[in-house]
């Protein structure tokens, strides 16, 4: 179950990273593939970190729990996906626009670069709809197919 819990950390950031860089550097509207990768290097980071220190599969549960809704339903997998979201979302997308804007401050002229809240709200509202939809999408994918790889209990179809 170790190693299920540890690919899955794994994909889901490098999915969400995915996501999420490619986003953020479209909403730019100056994208470019090394900006794009520098965004997707350092979002993947940061998810992994998040994903190693972070206990998204048991607040998940948690929730579901306290919630009386069962972990491996179609409602479980919402839940799941809300605090998986609410907890990654958030700390990713802030660094990438301080990240992307202190880049734009070194290379644009004095005065032409947006404040910080500015950018980051439309940001943060695109980044949090779009980052639930493909984890409630992913996840359960994710899952599915890690425990018929790797055995362990099987969930119940949704």
């Amino acid at each position: 179950m170790k190693k299920i819990i540890i690919l899955m950390n794994v994909l889901m950031g490098f999915c969400m990273s995915l996501v999420l860089s490619l986003t953020g550097t479209l909403m730019g509207g100056h994208f470019s593939v090394p900006s794009w990768l520098m965004s997707f290097g350092i979002s993947f980071v940061i998810s992994l970190i998040i994903g190693f220190l972070v206990p998204i599969k048991k607040l998940g549960d948690g929730l579901c729990g306290k919630l009386n809704v069962p972990a491996q339903s179609f409602k479980g997998t919402l839940v799941s996906a809300a605090i998986s979201d609410l907890i990654y979302t958030p700390i990713i997308t802030v660094i990438m626009v301080v990240v992307m804007l202190t880049n734009a401050a070194k290379h644009a002229p004095a005065g032409t670069v947006p404040p910080i809240p500015v950018v980051l709200v439309p940001s943060l509202i695109v980044s949090l709809i779009l980052g639930y939809i493909v984890i409630v999408i992913i996840q359960p994918i994710l899952i599915r197919t890690l425990m018929k790889k790797f055995g362990g209990p099987r969930p119940p179809q949704q």
